[in-house]
């Protein structure tokens, strides 16, 4: 009995992704309009309801004509290629009294950088959520590093663009400084002094 009361919650969370994914503005995600976010959430409704994951999806073609297709989704949780360039992470998270949609759009090139956003159930934008990242958060100086080469590292990241991700499996936001095109050598170098931050959510906000 029990079992069937959590495989009904999570069918019912699955439609409610599918519901709020649908009804998602066109302004949010321009090249991909309703009949195609419709065609998605089949997809979608399918791979939730059988509990199998994403599997082989077959993608469609976007208002660009390039792909977008499901990397992967679950019952809060969606993470979409838009296109060669772009990604997009779909989060619901839970409030005292109601939910809150979490949307990170990030662009891959040259380097990756991302957006976030905030919205209710009914796609009025809420305040960011996400406290400001400072570069202590996502750089670091190791002890045995001279002062000049750290500044020389922290140069290569120059402009810093910042990378989002979303846990599929927990309520957090990971956050990085992404690596431009260098040579092998600078890279190895700019590794010694980067540093991924976790933000979890507390119920409220992101800290």
């Amino acid at each position: 009995m029990l079992g069937c009361i959590l495989l009904a919650s999570v069918t019912m969370k699955a439609q409610q992704l599918c519901n709020l994914w649908q009804e998602m503005p066109d302004s949010i995600i321009p090249l991909l309009n309703k009949s195609m976010r419709i065609e998605l959430s089949e997809y979608m409704r399918g791979d939730l309801n059988a509990d199998n994951g994403v599997g082989e999806f077959k993608g469609l073609l976007n208002s660009l004509n390039d792909s977008t297709f499901i990397y992967d989704c679950s019952h809060d949780f969606l993470w979409l290629r838009l296109t060669a360039y772009s990604q997009l992470e779909m989060k619901i998270l839970p409030r005292e009294r109601d939910s809150v949609i979490c949307v990170v759009h990030t662009y891959l090139a040259p380097a990756a950088e991302s957006t976030i956003a905030f919205y209710d159930f009914h796609w009025n934008k809420l305040q960011n959520l996400l406290p400001e990242i400072k570069e202590d958060d996502l750089i670091c100086k190791p002890d045995s590093m001279e002062e000049d080469m750290f500044i020389d590292a922290k140069a290569l990241l120059e402009p810093k663009m910042i990378r989002l991700s979303l846990s599929k499996s927990e309520y957090s936001v990971a956050a990085s400084y992404s690596i431009p095109l260098m040579s092998d050598d600078d890279k190895r170098l700019l590794n010694t002094i980067l540093l991924q931050k976790k933000f979890k959510w507390n119920g409220a906000m992101f800290n």
